[in-house]
């Protein structure tokens, strides 16, 4: 049977050779940078928000942090050393700026920075981060590196047959929100030639490094990217249509009254 490129049937097949794909393609990576929201203006998120999705308006403050995810065939034996990348905010309808830097206390070591507060994408509104990464130099950038390097940090957080490192943490200031608008803020690791821009270590192997997304070596440890963050405009809530309507009615009402009054 041939399926027209509307049909439904065909469309829901597509999604879910997609959903499929990138299940195996989570299920096969070693590393995985995950960015997400923890907090909106000082609270824990709650009601509909969650890590990956959003409600806001004008004058929130979402906090981000970032992790890196690692997992193996055995629990417990991972470990993370450095990574190298910017974060980056694509707006769509909602515009913010990047702010509040703060590395890990785990991962501040002589050589790391915090990373230059810029605008990355032409949009007029701030990131963190440089365009392209230097071939020999770490400077500008998000890089998280342990104390222990040549070591790893190992203290991470359990989660399904490997441990998450919380990184670092930054703040997006929502300056404008259009309706449905939306923001999509994700952390891009940087592509390198002679440093590594990540180094891990799963089931307690021998180093394991990387200088681009999706490649490693040895091969087959990813690095891949989570999920972005999407911050949504909010819609209005029913009550405020009605105080709206009742406004207007009220208006019509009292120029009726005038126009009765003059007559």
């Amino acid at each position: 049977m041939k399926l027209s490129p509307s049909s439904p049937l065909r469309n829901t097949a597509l999604a879910t050779l997609i959903l499929a794909g990138f299940a195996i393609q989570n299920a096969s990576a070693g590393f995985v940078w995950d960015l997400r929201a923890t907090q909106k203006n000082g609270a824990a998120l709650n009601g509909p928000d969650t890590g990956k999705a959003i409600s806001v308006q004008v004058g929130d403050v979402i906090t981000l942090d970032m992790y890196a995810m690692i997992t193996g065939t055995t629990a417990a034996l991972e470990g993370f050393q450095s990574g190298l990348g910017k974060t980056i905010s694509t707006n769509v309808g909602v515009t913010g700026d990047q702010g509040g830097a703060t590395m890990d206390p785990l991962y501040v070591n002589p050589t790391a920075a915090l990373p230059t507060r810029q605008d990355l994408n032409g949009d007029g509104f701030m990131d963190y981060g440089v365009a392209a990464a230097s071939t020999s130099s770490t400077t500008g950038d998000w890089f998280p590196r342990t104390s222990l390097s040549p070591g790893f940090q190992t203290g991470g957080v359990a989660i399904t047959n490997g441990q998450e490192f919380h990184l670092f943490s930054f703040t997006y200031t929502v300056i404008s929100a259009a309706q449905a608008g939306t923001a999509s803020i994700q952390f891009t690791q940087q592509t390198t030639t002679i440093i590594n821009s990540a180094a891990f270590s799963v089931d307690a192997s021998t180093v394991i490094t990387s200088k681009s997304l999706g490649t490693s070596t040895p091969a087959g440890n990813g690095p891949i990217l989570g999920a972005p963050v999407v911050l949504t405009g909010a819609v209005p809530e029913p009550s405020a249509f009605a105080m709206l309507a009742l406004g207007a009615l009220g208006i019509v009402g009292f120029r009726r009254a005038r126009s009765i009054g003059v007559a």
